[in-house]
């Protein structure tokens, strides 16, 4: 029995023993758990990313400014850094937003280039003008010498009847100092007035004048319109002007809707709008006198008519408008058309302190004092 109890007692102690062994060697023999890393949450940042950036994606693809594109492009790179400093959303998601604002920015940031584009490459770009003359990429250099040459015995336009009603817009006299330096035939001081992003398109600009100019010379004009206000930085002139020929001796008259752009506080000609049309004088002339018979008829007269032999009655009229000038018509041709019927008064009153400062109309010929 004192065998078998030694033998018994030693069991259990070895088998405890071998437990106790087996605990302490599994920390060093088995692998420790892989610890994920944790996702954080941010409340502003799921703000960001699900509303506020695609709201301000919307608007800076919808409206045409490039603060909105740059708060967006500016907003979306700092989110995109944020969501990955921060751990914030799952890997998966975070990827996949990643890559949607990638492609997002990437839109708007081709807007933005073409968005910085000058007006008045978009505005030639986009306007579509019957023209007379057509650009070619190659001038007739000898031409263009031998009319270079010629400068001394081209005419010069008689702008005598054109008359400044009001103060004269800055764009109407740019555009009356390049029509000068085309009689002048001065294609350098042309080049001078038109759009200096024209002019850098160009290899040869001097030459891509002279194709336009046909061998056409402007002898008169007479600007019809301006549209627009002196605080824009584009303005349409509507001028007539009669060409010579001076290869066949033929005159035309064109009707020109001249762009100008104001860059840096000056104005230039657009060159791709001195095209225009033919004007039918004579049709013109005979709706003007149709129209003058039309206001003559159902005009009253303010005053009992005078009698015709008495010189003082005899009716003179004038801008009151802030006209320079008096005149022998209501519908005198040297006031814009926007004017008449011209407001009226009596030649005895032509030296009074109303009308003592009013010059002669040279259009019309009134007359003398």
């Amino acid at each position: 029995m004192n065998g078998n109890r030694g033998h018994y007692a030693s069991a259990p102690l070895n088998n405890m023993k071998n437990k106790k062994s087996l605990q302490a060697a599994a920390p060093m023999g088995g692998s420790t758990p892989r610890k994920e890393s944790k996702v954080r949450r941010s409340g502003w940042l799921s703000v960001m990313v699900t509303v506020v950036l695609p709201v301000l994606f919307l608007l800076a693809l919808l409206i045409e400014n490039n603060v909105i594109r740059l708060i967006f492009l500016g907003a979306a790179a700092i989110c995109v850094a944020a969501m990955w400093i921060m751990n914030v959303f799952a890997h998966g998601a975070r990827s996949t937003l990643t890559i949607a604002y990638v492609a997002l920015m990437a839109v708007i940031g081709l807007a933005l280039v073409l968005g910085m584009q000058t007006p008045e490459s978009r505005a030639a770009s986009s306007t579509a003008r019957n023209q007379t003359g057509q650009f070619t990429d190659k001038a007739n250099t000898d031409a263009l010498s031998a009319y270079l040459a010629s400068n001394a015995t081209t005419p010069v336009p008689d702008t005598s009847y054109v008359i400044e009603e009001n103060a004269v817009p800055a764009a109407q006299k740019q555009l009356e100092n390049f029509l000068t330096e085309w009689a002048n035939s001065n294609i350098p001081g042309m080049v001078a007035l038109c759009t200096p992003s024209w002019v850098q398109q160009q290899q040869n600009p001097e030459g891509q004048l002279w194709n336009l100019m046909m061998n056409r010379v402007p002898t008169t004009y007479l600007v019809e319109n301006v549209a627009g206000s002196e605080a824009d930085t584009s303005r349409t002139l509507t001028v007539k002007v009669t060409f010579l020929n001076q290869g066949t001796g033929d005159t035309v008259v064109n009707r020109m809707e001249v762009l100008m752009f104001r860059v840096n506080d000056v104005w230039y000609v657009d060159p791709q709008s001195l095209g225009g049309t033919v004007v039918d004088e004579e049709a013109e002339q005979a709706r003007a006198q149709q129209e003058s018979m039309r206001i003559a008829s159902t005009k009253a007269p303010a005053t009992p008519t005078p009698e015709p032999q008495d010189t003082d009655a005899l009716k003179l009229y004038y801008n009151a408008d802030g006209g320079k000038y008096y005149h022998n018509s209501p519908i005198c041709e040297a006031v814009s058309q926007q004017y008449w019927p011209l407001s009226e008064f009596y030649y005895s009153d032509l030296n009074t302190t109303s009308f003592k400062n009013l010059i002669r109309c040279p259009k019309c010929n009134p007359p003398s004092r």
